[in-house]
């Protein structure tokens, strides 16, 4: 008797706390995709070019918030922040309220009926490995895989300047994906005219 008490009571917590995680988003099951969308993808996929001043490529992540039985959450907010994985990066400021005045964390949402939302990235500087945290009010879920991230200001100052021509202008001909804007594996002539297109422009400038 003593067991089959113990068992019911077992099978009860179970019950509750299955019914308490319902609805309720969970790390294991959100999921955090992160992806370049221009130059540097597919050929170097995931990946993408970046300007401090937002005019070239973009980073779309995906976020599908999902409770610890898998189902979709619609209706939630979502706080979306780079983690930079290699050298580091600047952030330009985007002058909206906290947590959007800077590049490096977005609130997206509502979550459509799929969980679904994105946070789109755009305005930085830097070149290495980027990844992707998701915060949904006290989970967070990631990181997502890394994007590599080329930038015509390498300096990470946030302004393409003449610092930048100079490292430019040393890996001229070398296979340096930092430089590589076109992702064919050598630093050439297409190269410096699109880093030459974007010269001076920093996160307000042009």
């Amino acid at each position: 008797m003593y067991k089959k008490v113990l068992t019911a009571c077992a099978g009860l917590v179970l019950l509750i706390t299955g019914v308490a995680l319902a609805g309720v988003p969970c790390a294991g099951t959100t999921t955090v995709v992160a992806a370049g969308n221009g130059a540097q993808a597919p050929d170097c996929a995931p990946g993408a070019v970046i300007c401090p001043n937002g005019d070239y490529d973009q980073v779309v992540v995906t976020v599908t918030v999902r409770d610890c039985y898998g189902t979709p959450l619609a209706g939630r907010m979502v706080t979306v922040s780079a983690s930079p994985a290699g050298p580091p990066f600047c952030f330009c400021p985007d002058g909206e309220d906290p947590p959007n005045d800077y590049e490096d964390t977005k609130e997206v949402g509502p979550t459509d009926a799929l969980g679904q939302t994105q946070a789109t990235f755009a305005k930085f500087g830097g070149c290495g490995n980027m990844s992707f945290y998701a915060t949904i009010g006290t989970v967070t879920a990631g990181p997502s895989t890394d994007v590599f991230i080329a930038s015509f200001d390498i300096g990470n100052d946030c302004e393409v300047e003449l610092i930048d021509f100079g490292e430019f202008a040393k890996n001229y001909y070398s296979a340096d994906p930092c430089y590589d804007y076109n992702c064919d594996g050598e630093v050439e002539l297409i190269d410096f005219g699109e880093f030459a297109k974007h010269y001076y422009h920093s996160c307000t400038n042009p």
